[in-house]
């Protein structure tokens, strides 16, 4: 008897919809429906460029390399190396990759080209990975 009293339950449920769930109104104004998975045509504020390309980073070391030991290949630009190392750094906190100068097969290499941060997840020389995020320094 109870068991049929819970199907019956878990079927009414079910049926429903959870409609009663929503709450009551109209839906907000503005596209709700579409979550874009990179960073198109948008343009960062430099603080959120760098919390963008942490997340973007985490989730591919995730998914690729966790724990890995990963190399980060300088370039030119001391303000790129800072943000790639600042960014290695934050997702590695998660990851648990941790940067070493030699002996991985992993690299990441940052490029910034005008105002235009990109990240590029190495392995054993092929490309694997990569983001790139526009900014803006100033309002």
């Amino acid at each position: 008897m109870r068991m049929k009293f819970l199907s019956s339950l878990l079927l009414a449920v079910i049926l429903s919809g959870c409609c009663w769930l929503l709450p009551e109104g109209e839906p907000p104004q503005g596209n709700i429906l579409d979550n874009p998975q990179n960073s198109g045509d948008k343009v960062y504020t430099v603080r959120e460029a760098v919390d963008y390309m942490v997340s973007a980073l985490t989730l591919a070391m995730l998914e690729r390399c966790p724990g890995e030991k990963i190399i980060l290949v300088g370039t030119a630009d001391e303000a790129a190396d800072a943000l790639a190392q600042f960014v290695l750094r934050e997702s590695g906190k998660i990851t648990g990759n941790q940067r070493v100068t030699a002996g991985s097969q992993w690299e990441l290499r940052p490029e910034v080209t005008g105002e235009k941060l990109t990240l590029k997840l190495f392995c054993q020389g092929r490309e694997v990975w990569q983001e790139s995020v526009t900014y803006r320094t100033q309002n």
